[in-house]
Protein backbone atom coordinates (compact mmCIF):
# COMPACT_ATOMS: atom_id res chain seq x y z
CA UNK A 1 0.00 0.00 0.00
CA UNK A 2 1.50 2.94 -1.28
CA UNK A 3 0.02 6.59 0.51
CA UNK A 4 2.32 9.92 -1.48
CA UNK A 5 1.34 13.23 -0.42
CA UNK A 6 1.89 16.09 -3.00
CA UNK A 7 3.88 19.05 -1.70
CA UNK A 8 3.68 22.62 -2.55
CA UNK A 9 7.28 24.77 -1.52
CA UNK A 10 6.78 27.81 0.51
CA UNK A 11 9.50 30.30 0.60
CA UNK A 12 9.93 32.10 3.70
CA UNK A 13 9.30 36.16 3.12
CA UNK A 14 11.41 36.26 6.40
CA UNK A 15 14.38 33.94 6.11
CA UNK A 16 13.86 32.67 2.29
CA UNK A 17 14.09 29.36 3.30
CA UNK A 18 12.69 27.02 1.40
CA UNK A 19 9.91 24.51 2.83
CA UNK A 20 7.17 22.23 2.38
CA UNK A 21 3.55 22.83 2.77
CA UNK A 22 1.09 19.24 1.94
CA UNK A 23 -1.26 20.20 -0.93
CA UNK A 24 -4.07 19.96 0.94
CA UNK A 25 -2.50 21.98 4.09
CA UNK A 26 -1.63 24.61 1.43
CA UNK A 27 -5.25 24.93 0.08
CA UNK A 28 -7.12 25.24 3.52
CA UNK A 29 -4.56 27.87 4.52
CA UNK A 30 -5.09 29.94 1.54
CA UNK A 31 -8.70 29.22 1.94
CA UNK A 32 -9.27 30.02 5.71
CA UNK A 33 -6.10 33.02 5.45
CA UNK A 34 -5.07 30.79 9.04
CA UNK A 35 -1.21 31.87 9.82
CA UNK A 36 1.35 29.40 9.53
CA UNK A 37 5.02 29.15 10.23
CA UNK A 38 8.30 29.11 8.98
CA UNK A 39 9.97 25.53 10.24
CA UNK A 40 13.79 27.62 9.96
CA UNK A 41 13.52 31.14 11.43
CA UNK A 42 9.48 30.37 13.22
CA UNK A 43 8.31 33.66 11.02
CA UNK A 44 4.51 33.70 11.55
CA UNK A 45 2.86 34.15 7.85
CA UNK A 46 -0.45 33.81 6.31
CA UNK A 47 -1.92 33.76 2.54
CA UNK A 48 -3.84 37.40 2.92
CA UNK A 49 -4.80 37.09 -0.63
CA UNK A 50 -8.34 37.24 -1.81
CA UNK A 51 -9.36 33.55 -3.42
CA UNK A 52 -11.31 32.99 -6.37
CA UNK A 53 -14.58 32.34 -4.81
CA UNK A 54 -14.04 35.47 -2.42
CA UNK A 55 -13.10 37.39 -5.41
CA UNK A 56 -16.79 36.03 -7.16
CA UNK A 57 -18.70 36.85 -3.65
CA UNK A 58 -17.60 40.32 -4.29
CA UNK A 59 -18.05 40.64 -7.82
CA UNK A 60 -21.13 39.25 -7.65
CA UNK A 61 -22.18 41.73 -4.53
CA UNK A 62 -20.75 44.56 -5.93
CA UNK A 63 -23.45 43.91 -9.51
CA UNK A 64 -25.97 43.49 -7.29
CA UNK A 65 -25.47 46.87 -5.94
CA UNK A 66 -24.67 48.23 -9.36
CA UNK A 67 -27.96 46.79 -10.32
CA UNK A 68 -30.21 48.02 -7.48
CA UNK A 69 -28.82 51.39 -8.27
CA UNK A 70 -29.86 51.16 -11.77
CA UNK A 71 -33.17 50.11 -10.96
CA UNK A 72 -33.47 52.59 -8.55
CA UNK A 73 -32.37 55.34 -11.21
CA UNK A 74 -34.87 53.71 -14.06
CA UNK A 75 -37.98 53.87 -10.92
CA UNK A 76 -37.13 57.55 -10.57
CA UNK A 77 -36.96 58.42 -13.85
CA UNK A 78 -40.73 56.64 -14.34
CA UNK A 79 -41.86 58.59 -11.76
CA UNK A 80 -40.43 61.91 -13.21
CA UNK A 81 -41.86 61.03 -16.87
CA UNK A 82 -45.23 59.82 -14.99
CA UNK A 83 -44.94 63.82 -13.25
CA UNK A 84 -44.02 65.27 -16.38
CA UNK A 85 -47.03 63.63 -18.06
CA UNK A 86 -49.79 64.48 -15.69
CA UNK A 87 -48.58 68.01 -15.50
CA UNK A 88 -48.80 68.09 -19.17
CA UNK A 89 -52.11 66.86 -19.17
CA UNK A 90 -53.46 69.93 -16.41
CA UNK A 91 -51.63 72.75 -18.15
CA UNK A 92 -53.73 71.30 -21.41
CA UNK A 93 -56.44 71.44 -19.48
CA UNK A 94 -56.01 74.75 -17.88
CA UNK A 95 -55.59 75.67 -21.73
CA UNK A 96 -58.70 74.48 -23.09
CA UNK A 97 -60.41 75.92 -20.34
CA UNK A 98 -59.26 79.40 -20.93
CA UNK A 99 -59.55 78.96 -24.35
CA UNK A 100 -63.09 77.87 -23.80
CA UNK A 101 -63.97 80.66 -21.51
CA UNK A 102 -62.37 83.27 -23.74
CA UNK A 103 -64.50 81.87 -26.74
CA UNK A 104 -67.95 82.27 -24.57
CA UNK A 105 -66.97 86.11 -23.79
CA UNK A 106 -66.32 85.20 -20.18
CA UNK A 107 -63.39 86.37 -18.20
CA UNK A 108 -61.74 83.22 -16.36
CA UNK A 109 -60.70 85.80 -13.40
CA UNK A 110 -63.81 87.30 -12.55
CA UNK A 111 -66.77 85.15 -14.30
CA UNK A 112 -68.88 87.85 -16.05
CA UNK A 113 -69.41 88.13 -19.82
CA UNK A 114 -67.92 91.07 -21.95
CA UNK A 115 -68.27 91.26 -25.70
CA UNK A 116 -64.43 92.16 -25.90
CA UNK A 117 -63.28 89.65 -22.73
CA UNK A 118 -59.41 90.51 -24.20
CA UNK A 119 -59.63 94.37 -23.52
CA UNK A 120 -61.00 93.77 -20.24
CA UNK A 121 -58.90 91.20 -18.82
CA UNK A 122 -55.41 93.63 -19.98
CA UNK A 123 -57.39 96.57 -17.77
CA UNK A 124 -59.21 94.74 -15.06
CA UNK A 125 -56.75 91.62 -15.08
CA UNK A 126 -52.83 92.49 -16.48
CA UNK A 127 -50.69 90.56 -14.10
CA UNK A 128 -53.19 87.52 -15.37
CA UNK A 129 -52.36 87.95 -19.09
CA UNK A 130 -48.87 89.09 -18.52
CA UNK A 131 -48.91 85.51 -16.58
CA UNK A 132 -50.69 83.96 -19.49
CA UNK A 133 -49.71 85.92 -22.16
CA UNK A 134 -49.51 82.94 -24.98
CA UNK A 135 -52.48 81.38 -23.84
CA UNK A 136 -55.06 84.55 -23.24
CA UNK A 137 -53.41 86.14 -26.71
CA UNK A 138 -54.07 82.63 -28.29
CA UNK A 139 -57.83 82.54 -27.19
CA UNK A 140 -58.55 85.95 -27.80
CA UNK A 141 -57.98 85.03 -31.72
Amino acid sequence: MNITTEYVQVDCIKCHALFGLPKTTDNHLRQTHDGFWCPTCGYSMAYLGKTAAEKALAEAARLKDELRHTNDILSWTEAERATSERSARAHKGRANRLKRLIAEGKCPCCGETFEDVYQHMVHEHPKFVEDNADQVAEAAK
